[in-house]
């Protein structure tokens, strides 16, 4: 349950309008932890996810991690 933020996070939906706008994400907060960053994967493997553009941001799922 700690990938649960208590509050949640609002999701921002990608159009194909918007394509080639990179969108730079931001910060998820939850009180009495840190953000570590925004994952593809649930295991929070692999590198972290910074910016959505259209070359990484078809279909994407997100994951928050806290420490």
């Amino acid at each position: 349950m700690n990938m649960v933020p208590e509050v949640p996070v609002t999701a921002v939906a990608i159009t194909k309008g918007k394509v080639g706008v990179p969108l730079t994400l931001q910060q998820a907060y939850k009180t009495g932890a840190t953000f570590v960053g925004w994952y593809r994967n649930a295991d929070f493997s692999g590198e972290v996810v910074t910016v959505l553009n259209e070359t990484n941001a078809d279909g994407v799922t997100l994951y928050a991690k806290f420490e």
